[in-house]
């Protein structure tokens, strides 16, 4: 994962970038603790996640947040017949922090 955002006045910036990648064996891969059968070597699981938001201290002691973070899969073929089709997903989210 790596992320970076920058402070400019009342406003912070952020982004972050996360992928994961995990290779499977034969002997690796099973549905609900059966193995498949299926044999093949070194396939990949490759999800990636990208996160903007940004961040807005309105006063002193509160601030308002938003963000939106899109995960999409990039998997084999191989892995999506076995566990099915992954979707991309996309959320938005906000919220306010306040110290009383």
């Amino acid at each position: 994962m790596i992320s970076a955002g920058l402070r400019v006045d009342s406003l912070t910036p952020h982004v972050s970038y996360a992928y994961r990648s995990t290779s499977f064996k034969a002997e690796d891969i099973n549905h609900d603790g059966v193995t498949t059968g299926i044999t093949f070597d070194n396939k990949e699981d490759n999800i990636g996640t990208l996160t903007l938001g940004l961040r807005w201290d309105f006063v002193e002691s509160a601030a308002i947040k938003f963000e939106y973070t899109h995960s999409s899969d990039k998997s084999s073929q191989t892995l999506k017949n076995i566990y099915g089709e992954r979707n991309s997903v996309s959320t938005f989210a906000m919220g306010i922090d306040a110290v009383f």
